[in-house]
């Protein structure tokens, strides 16, 4: 350029009158670059969301079977301890238990005898057996 400025580059300012120099040290010729502004733009927004909505329709129902997966195989487990347990009363007692009540002895089960973790319901012996085939609502 003529006056020796080139464009784009910083240029100190000029001093006041009384010697200081103003607020800011130096003055950017901004004529040729854009301002860009801070954020994301609308696409960027939505190709991120777009993204998190498929990872969350792949994950949840992967989640939510393997739970429903562990709280059945809980119940299998709950009802083999509640099984050993009747046999455990009839070694020591010599005779089977008439109810679940019969079996709820802290030694064998401290914090009482459980529930189904399925359906919350408790479970029953079966009469003929005298082992625990579901709940009181039925089996699973």
């Amino acid at each position: 350029m003529a006056d020796g400025r080139r464009v784009g580059v910083a240029q100190p300012q000029a001093t006041l009158a009384s010697g200081k120099m103003q607020e800011n040290k130096f003055q950017i010729d901004r004529r040729r670059r854009p301002r860009r502004r801070a954020g994301f733009s609308l696409l960027e927004l939505l190709a991120v969301v777009t993204i998190l909505g498929i990872v969350a329709v792949i994950i949840i129902p992967r989640v939510s079977y393997s739970r429903a997966q562990a709280q059945e195989q809980a119940c299998f487990q709950n009802k083999a301890e509640i099984n050993t347990a009747i046999e455990r009363y009839n070694i020591e007692n010599g005779e089977l238990p008439d109810t679940m009540a019969d079996l709820n002895n802290a030694t064998w089960f401290p914090d009482g005898i459980p529930n189904c973790p399925v359906s919350n319901n408790a479970y029953v012996l079966n009469g003929a057996k005298v082992r625990v085939q579901g709940h009181t609502t039925g089996s699973h």
